[in-house]
């Protein structure tokens, strides 16, 4: 299962996010970024970081392939604020959930008028990883 910890709900992803989420990790269960306030302490938020953790923990479930395949494992897709994101990926590394981050490619598209606007285009979901754990 992939719990999607972000600002941007799967229901609203692009197909090709959609179709590798689920190749992946099979099911998506979103869970809303939290608003964090720029004026709080970092012990608020590695405490909110913790509930966060904790509640996507609690919302990984045991369930079934069809056919009795091995499920996937389990992740956590999230982006947002840095300090609350950096600490829920510490967070979950301690309970051995892995955190992972969507990668995009960011195409700039300009009207007639000058007017810019970003489309985003995913490309793949990429760990956070460690720089001891990379093996090279």
């Amino acid at each position: 299962m992939l719990i999607n910890l972000s600002n941007h709900p799967s229901n609203k992803w692009s197909a090709e996010q959609l179709s590798a989420a689920r190749a992946i990790y099979y099911q998506i269960k979103d869970i809303p970024f939290p608003n964090i306030d720029p004026g709080a302490t970092i012990d608020e938020i590695v405490k909110l970081a913790k509930e966060y953790a904790f509640m996507c923990d609690s919302n990984l479930i045991l369930y079934k392939m069809p056919d009795g395949k091995v499920p996937p494992p389990d992740a956590v897709h999230i982006m947002g604020e840095m300090t609350f994101t950096y600490n829920v990926v510490k967070q979950l590394e301690k309970l051995g959930i892995t955190a992972v981050a969507s990668t995009t490619e960011r195409i700039a598209v300009e009207d007639e008028n000058g007017q810019k606007t970003s489309v985003f285009k995913f490309i793949q979901f990429r760990p956070y990883q460690d720089y001891d754990e990379i093996p090279y």
